[in-house]
């Protein structure tokens, strides 16, 4: 090779070694953003999935604690019960409960005796939903906050629908607190319906036995529960971090539509940064959580120090090219 042909290769070589040297360091400075990516993503879903987990288990010690109440007491009336429940501010402390009530468990020889007992308390519209002849039957004789929505469930028998009384059957048979499947709350109107789930623990005879299954069946007054609607909840847990991550939620481990509980997006992102599915289980009932980031996930990512990288390092390039080709 020639003075002269080196004198016009060796700044595009240069060039060229510069290109690659920033390619190269691009690369690694990318490989260690999207660990960072990564790495920020898993931490907001595990945090989402711990504080689904803790908000749940508050609400477990709200019905125990509730259940409590009928344990150190012969008899809880209307009065005490609206004061016990007020006191836990639950509109403030726990946002996303739809409240706590009491549904009695009614043997059909004392249904009418019942009606007539609510109705002469000030509810004289009071009777058993639905109607229709039953083996026995419950009823929301309490519920609190007592207003809007809840006015809708009071007198409802929840003991008449499959899911509920699955439910409302195992906590009573192993005197354990337990999570409905997915219903379709009493409260809810044709407007903005959400899906709903209830938790139960149950009540039984003050002061007597109930330390096997047929003492229990024998011995059952009634259930402390509480309804959930599934997007009220949702927001009252997590707020604004909705907004950065899209969250499905399926009742039981057979993820479809059919048992879809909740969404936080009418528009996922069909092709996420990042995505995970998690398997929580209360009381025995599982939920799969799927999690994924969104658009705005991706917008709050910082991308400046690549692309200074990338400046910098083609503008060095040729800069040196160049003045190599001075030099020669």
């Amino acid at each position: 090779m020639t003075y002269a042909s080196l004198n016009k290769l060796l700044p595009l070589l240069v060039m060229l070694a510069g290109l690659a040297a920033t390619y190269f360091f691009q690369q690694e400075s990318l490989k260690t953003h999207h660990q960072r990516q990564q790495d920020n993503f898993d931490y907001q879903a595990q945090e989402i999935i711990l504080r689904i987990k803790q908000r749940i288990e508050a609400y477990e010690q709200i019905l125990l604690g509730t259940q409590g109440l009928f344990i150190a007491s012969e008899n809880v009336n209307r009065a005490e019960f609206r004061n016990y429940v007020n006191n836990l501010q639950l509109a403030n402390q726990y946002p996303g409960i739809q409240g706590v009530g009491f549904s009695l468990l009614i043997p059909p020889s004392k249904k009418a005796a019942h009606i007539q007992a609510i109705q002469s308390e000030g509810f004289p519209n009071y009777t058993l939903r639905p109607e229709g002849k039953r083996d026995r039957y419950t009823s929301i004789i309490y519920l609190e906050p007592f207003t809007d929505r809840n006015l809708r469930a009071f007198g409802y028998d929840m003991y008449s629908e499959a899911v509920r009384r699955t439910a409302m059957e195992q906590a009573r048979d192993f005197n354990q607190l337990t999570m409905s499947g997915t219903v379709k709350l009493v409260q809810e109107t044709e407007q903005q319906a959400q899906a709903g789930f209830l938790m139960y623990v149950p009540v039984y005879r003050h002061g007597i036995p109930h330390n096997t299954q047929t003492e229990r069946r024998a011995n059952l007054i009634g259930w402390v529960y509480s309804p959930f609607r599934m997007n009220d909840l949702m927001q009252g847990i997590l707020g604004e971090q909705i907004k950065m991550m899209g969250i499905e939620i399926f009742d039981t481990e057979n993820a479809n539509l059919a048992t879809l509980m909740y969404t936080s997006s009418d528009k996922p992102d069909n092709m996420p940064l990042y995505q995970s599915t998690q398997r929580l289980t209360f009381s025995g009932h599982d939920w799969i959580i799927k999690l994924s980031t969104l658009s705005a996930f991706a917008a709050n990512i910082d991308t400046g120090q690549v692309t200074l990288l990338q400046i910098t390092g083609t503008l060095m390039s040729v800069m040196t090219s160049l003045l190599v080709w001075f030099l020669m």
